[in-house]
């Protein structure tokens, strides 16, 4: 057994408490549970990492029937990305944003290894989880408070060194840890009205 921020657990399910930047080899699951989605095929990269955007919007995929679908299903499971502490879960909207937010540090405290996941209704979920464990539901605007162009979707981040005093952290390009989401890119990227492109060197 292993103790890491007061919490008992197998080493095997661990990050070693040394690591300090995200990688492919680690144990971790995506953040979206596609089984849960009726239809799914595969992710379209819709709003990728960019200067403008450090993130990944879970937002559309191309479904069994070969259509694509822009937005997802309100109320769908969040999980986190792989064992960790939830610092921070907060419920309620604030600045231009919509739903709330859950912030998990993996690895030894103080480590700087994080995820964040956007546009959520956190669950009454606290302190330790376990890879796989649901931390959140998609955020939907109400029925009669539906603004246009808030689409259903997750914006997920990964950070290595974040200095959660100063703020100042290493944001990483989620498609180079889940290289999976990848394989069809939306052209152009963030905008309603769009195509798909293979992506030939997934």
């Amino acid at each position: 057994m292993q103790i890491l921020n007061g919490h008992e657990y197998e080493q095997s399910s661990l990050f070693d408490p040394e690591i300090k930047e995200w990688s492919r080899n680690l144990d971790i699951v995506l953040p979206i549970r596609t089984a849960e989605i009726v239809g799914f095929e595969n992710w379209i990269c819709w709003n990728g990492f960019s200067e403008q955007h450090q993130g990944f919007d879970f937002a559309a995929y191309l479904s069994t029937k070969d259509e694509i679908v822009l937005g997802l299903p309100g109320e769908l499971s969040v999980v986190a990305v792989a064992d960790g502490n939830i610092v921070q879960a907060v419920k309620k909207p604030f600045g231009v944003a919509y739903g709330g937010f859950v912030n998990i540090e993996h690895g030894k405290e103080g480590s700087g290894l994080f995820s964040s996941y956007h546009h959520v209704v956190p669950s009454e979920k606290s302190g330790f989880v376990r890879k796989g464990d649901v931390i959140g539901y998609l955020y939907q605007d109400p029925a009669d408070h539906k603004i246009e162009g808030r689409i259903v979707h997750l914006h997920f981040e990964l950070t290595n060194s974040w200095e959660t005093r100063s703020f100042i952290s290493e944001n990483v390009d989620p498609v180079t840890i889940f290289p999976e989401i990848n394989m069809f890119q939306a052209k152009p990227q963030s905008e309603l009205a769009f195509k798909i492109k293979r992506n030939l060197g997934y």
